[in-house]
């Protein structure tokens, strides 16, 4: 688990306490106490709030608890009452050897900004610096939710005026 991971390579070696770390990250001691003690799935955003705290990258803890989560769905599949099968059209394709089409190495692509983006890693990070370069393609209604957050702690004759 990422907690465990955290606790146990990370803070304990160190001498760092959950409130010191939950301080370091943002966030509150309760919530990184239930991270740490897996009572809590690790999110995009707390994976990079992590990240960042421990100069690592925010994929190392997602794939972590990615790694987690599909150990558990399988787990769970395999005493499902109603199991997933494997549809027969796939089956005689896979038998046959040509249900999918050979994987290729990926072809590395130039950003705008000049990186390279080979893998997942990079594709994230490129994206992230597309996104920053494309303000036409932000989402609106996330602009609506933070209009409507700010409106919230206006006084009255504030929310008319803008």
């Amino acid at each position: 688990m990422p907690g465990e991971i955290l606790e146990e390579l990370y803070l304990a070696p160190r001498e760092i306490s959950i409130s010191e770390f939950a301080e370091a990250t943002g966030v509150t001691r309760k919530h990184m106490s239930g991270i740490i003690n897996g009572h809590v799935t690790l999110t995009a955003e707390m994976a990079a709030r992590i990240a960042t705290a421990l100069g690592t990258t925010a994929d190392y803890w997602l794939n972590v608890q990615n790694a987690v989560d599909l150990y558990d769905a399988e787990e769970r599949l395999a005493v499902s009452e109603n199991p997933p099968r494997l549809m027969e059209a796939f089956a005689a394709e896979i038998d046959a050897g040509s249900a999918f089409p050979p994987l290729e190495a990926p072809t590395p692509e130039i950003a705008d900004s000049g990186t390279v983006r080979l893998g997942s890693g990079h594709i994230t990070t490129g994206f992230a610096l597309w996104r920053q370069s494309k303000p036409e393609h932000r989402n609106p209604y996330r602009d609506d939710a933070a209009r409507r957050r700010q409106d919230h702690h206006r006084p009255p004759a504030a929310r008319l005026v803008a």
